[in-house]
């Protein structure tokens, strides 16, 4: 059973853990339906601000559940880790209960959407962007952590 709480966070709503999580636990399985970029409802505006890509053009629209509320951070808590095509949430590092779910959004875009970072972290980069605009040795971390899909390290 997943122990998690949607509430107010720095950047409007978000998800946070109620229970701790080890550096390398699987924290929870993305959910939403595959799509094509086009058949997103919110396609073209802000297809990239509601949904996760997991492949060249393909996508895991909103759905409406909890995994939708997971922010943005620099220096996030967790990273996208792809297993036989399902993908999940990994803890990059310890997690304790009450702390707020993020991941690194610029590890799953290929394509050159981008928009501005407010995630508030000392590291913060300003702008949330495709995976070649991390900093070279951030991207060699998350390579090292394996949470960088396989289509973005194809296409880098």
């Amino acid at each position: 059973m997943l122990d998690f709480s949607v509430r107010k966070s720095r950047n409007g709503m978000g998800l946070f853990s109620n229970s701790n999580f080890k550096k390398g636990d699987i924290v929870m399985e993305a959910m939403g339906k595959p799509a094509m970029a086009e058949e997103l409802p919110n396609y073209p505006e802000m297809f990239g601000e509601y949904s996760l890509q997991i492949g060249e053009n393909m996508y895991l629209g909103a759905d409406g559940g909890i995994d939708d509320y997971i922010n943005h951070s620099c220096d996030p808590n967790c990273g996208i880790y792809e297993n036989n095509g399902t993908f999940y949430l990994k803890a990059i590092k310890d997690i304790s209960g009450d702390e707020e779910i993020t991941f690194d959004y610029s590890t799953d875009v290929k394509d050159g959407w981008e928009m501005e970072c407010d995630c508030g972290k000392k590291r913060c980069r300003g702008i949330i962007g495709n995976f070649s605009s991390i900093p070279k040795e951030t991207r060699e971390r998350y390579i090292r952590l394996g949470v960088v899909p396989k289509f973005v390290l194809d296409s880098n």
